[in-house]
């Protein structure tokens, strides 16, 4: 969905761009939990704990939340973690 012009495309694409990194990350965390603050307030207060943790999983990512999850059941993929390498060229 497209509902701005090239222009302000170009010109919102470089305000980010005269971003640090930094800046960059905090603001896409903030959009992130703004994101995620409304989406909780959106469901029904009366769901349990466990509900809306699948709820926001599936809207997080698309998929369900694996059945295991909230057992407590580990798996070897749960000692895993994401790698990110920021830098230069």
């Amino acid at each position: 969905m497209k509902d701005i012009s090239k222009e302000i495309e170009k010109l919102q694409f470089e305000k980010m761009m005269a971003m640090s990194p930094d800046q960059r990350i905090a603001m896409a965390c903030e959009m992130f939990m703004a994101a995620r603050t409304a989406f909780l307030a959106s469901l029904p207060k009366d769901l349990s704990e466990e509900e809306v943790k699948k709820q926001l999983y599936f809207r997080t990512y698309g998929e369900h939340l694996p059945e295991d999850f909230l057992t407590g059941k580990k798996t070897e993929s749960d000692f895993c973690a994401p790698v990110f390498f920021f830098g230069g060229d």
